[in-house]
């Protein structure tokens, strides 16, 4: 067990930890965002151009998100204190173990380290493919996607031969993130 008096002591440690990291920003521990229009006024009215609005739900609701990378996200939230309620109220099971004891303020800085580096290799090696220039923040989803469209044998061959680090990114999000 972790000391946790000092993490009781300081409360923004959580959030020092959120804005250091990014990776439920950049579709790497979500997905999408669901956005309130009346609860997150100011975030809607910022990046209106990115709410999806979808009607059709059989409960005559509407249902509105934004899909990940954030437009807000720029190496960190750029609207932190205006971020949508459920920025605000999400735990990834790091940060949970985290505010627990469970894993020290290092130790967590340390596996977002991690994740990050290898973004930053699979941005260089799909950046020296594509002739592109993908920041490690935006490259996650765009690997989801030729992931998934892999759907051959020689085709998940060529895939896991280009980007072997994917893996260790999936592994490690599975491992400290998912819950």
């Amino acid at each position: 067990m972790v000391d946790t008096s000092s993490i009781k002591q300081d409360p923004t440690i959580g959030s020092a930890l959120c804005q250091s990291c990014g990776l439920c920003c950049t579709g790497v521990a979500c997905s999408v965002t669901v956005v309130s229009p009346s609860q997150d006024k100011a975030f809607s009215d910022l990046f209106a151009d990115s709410i999806i609005v979808s009607d059709d739900h059989g409960d005559n609701s509407q249902k509105t998100w934004i899909n990940q990378p954030c437009p807000a996200f720029a190496g960190n939230c750029s609207v932190y204190e205006s971020r949508p309620v459920d920025c605000r109220t999400f735990r990834c099971a790091l940060l949970e173990k985290l505010l627990a004891g469970a894993v020290d303020p290092e130790s967590a800085k340390s596996i977002v380290d991690s994740i990050l580096s290898a973004l930053d290799k699979l941005a260089a090696q799909y950046n020296a493919e594509y002739k592109q220039f993908l920041s490690r923040d935006e490259i996650f989803p765009v690997l989801k996607r030729l992931h998934r469209d892999a759907v051959d044998k020689a085709s998940q061959t060529a895939f896991w031969e280009a980007y072997p680090e994917y893996l260790s990114v999936r592994y490690l999000i599975e491992k400290h993130f998912d819950k």
